[in-house]
């Protein structure tokens, strides 16, 4: 399946990075690229990782997430993990990541 990585910036500080597909070791590259840029902008105060569309996600994906919420935390900026699929929400409980994250439907 092709993943697509779409982000909006609405120029108050808030990015919203909006994934469809698989959130996996191929395609977790493009991903860290789209946020790296967000993250490294002086006017980056949240970032919103939509999640609505990925049916799939692996370690690498999962440990992606949670790199860019360190990174966040060291940066002073909210993560935000938007619309989890059903699929992708109940493997961060599983493996109880629940908490670590802001998780808004």
């Amino acid at each position: 399946m092709q993943t697509t990585v779409r982000v909006e910036a609405d120029g108050a500080g808030v990015t919203t990075a909006h994934i469809t597909g698989e959130l996996d070791i191929e395609s977790v590259p493009e991903f860290d690229e789209a946020v790296r840029d967000c993250l490294n902008a002086p006017e980056c105060k949240q970032i919103r990782v939509n999640l609505a569309g990925v049916t799939f996600c692996d370690s690498t994906g999962l440990g992606a997430l949670v790199a860019l919420n360190d990174e966040c935390g060291q940066h002073g900026v909210d993560l935000v993990i938007e619309e989890p699929h059903p699929r992708v929400e109940r493997v961060i409980a599983l493996t109880g990541l629940r908490d670590t994250f802001k998780i808004e439907p």
